[in-house]
């Protein structure tokens, strides 16, 4: 159900689940064409606007024996996309063998870190001349190459990672009206697939540039960064999105990547040699790979929780070696 909303307190009783999730108590034909009329009934309602816009009607028995879930969401609060990754974290049943990450668990205390650099220029020349990539698809391929040489090393599935790419927006004004560049958390991100079935860098780099530039054009991360703003007015939503889009299921480790300075910079006169950002993992992501620029390098700072991901060293070198060979590819073609 679609159209304006607006957002209201919530009452003491809005936990009511009851409230949202309802049994049709209405007498009408059990079999698809009873079930259509049922649908259409429902959908010529208007849902409560004093709760949070969302219900689900439940109509059981159908003559099959069978359930039907109705269920309803203003687009106001979510747009397909998120809708789908709500029902896959609190709807549907776990699967009996789940792929998972091979980054998922519970972390404890222990920390694991790891820094390498690249050179950057020699990486935007690959990505330039490859359909007009940029460094961040070059930073992807080189991370998910290195992510395919550890999991070959520890006998893991080579199929595909889903990472989290940060996107920044300070360069757009925020829907409050203050201006593009206030300080501030302006990030937003959206999630792709890295392939790591190929040990080819550059059909690699092909893959997710592909992938990055639907993403982009679709404007997924700014969608995501103006609904959870939408939802931040009810904080319980608020709460549930953000649950829902830092679940392993979402992303399975994220890739920052941060612009550091374009030239060679000095502290109390004294040239700095090497820049490096680390970021925390977090609960049930054992792994985290941030990256920030420095001149004419890349610098890559890994964490990772050692009794879930051990050998980050191990890591850290095939983003060193993937970046080379993508180098070493190009050259030859």
């Amino acid at each position: 159900m679609s159209g304006r909303a607006h957002a209201v307190p919530f009452r003491s009783d809005d936990h009511d689940l009851s409230a949202h999730v309802v049994a049709c108590e209405r007498a009408c034909g059990r079999d698809d064409a009873g079930l259509t009329d049922e649908v259409a009934r429902l959908f010529e309602q208007r849902l409560d606007r004093e709760r949070p816009l969302w219900r689900i009607d439940v109509i059981d028995p159908m003559a099959d024996g069978h359930s039907a879930l109705v269920w309803r969401l203003n687009h106001a609060l979510v747009d397909g996309s998120t809708a789908m990754r709500i029902a896959n974290a609190v709807l549907w049943d776990e699967d009996s063998d789940p792929e998972r990450s091979p980054f998922e668990g519970m972390i404890g205390a222990e920390r694991s870190v790891a820094v390498v650099t690249v050179g950057l220029d020699d990486l935007r020349r690959v990505a330039r001349a490859h359909d007009g990539a940029t460094v961040n698809d070059a930073v992807l391929t080189v991370v998910a190459g290195g992510l395919r040489r550890w999991l070959e090393a520890h006998n893991g599935h080579l199929g595909a990672v889903r990472v989290k790419v940060s996107v920044s927006l300070h360069n757009q004004a925020p829907a409050n009206g203050s201006p593009a560049d206030s300080p501030g958390n302006r990030d937003s991100f959206f999630c792709l697939d890295l392939p790591l079935g190929s040990a080819d860098p550059l059909e690699r780099l092909g893959a997710i540039r592909r992938a990055m530039r639907v993403r982009k054009e679709g404007h997924d991360a700014q969608q995501l960064d103006a609904m959870m703003r939408r939802l931040a007015r009810v904080p319980r939503l608020a709460q549930f999105a953000d649950r829902v889009l830092t679940h392993p299921r979402s992303f399975a480790l994220a890739v920052p990547n941060v612009p550091g300075p374009s030239r060679p910079v000095a502290v109390l006169g004294e040239r700095v040699q090497a820049l490096f950002t680390r970021a925390e993992i977090r609960e049930q992501h054992a792994l985290r790979v941030a990256v920030v620029s420095l001149a004419d390098t890349l610098n890559f700072g890994l964490v990772a929780d050692p009794t879930l991901l051990p050998d980050v060293d191990q890591l850290a070198r095939g983003i060193v070696a993937e970046a080379a060979a993508l180098v070493d590819h190009l050259r030859l073609v």
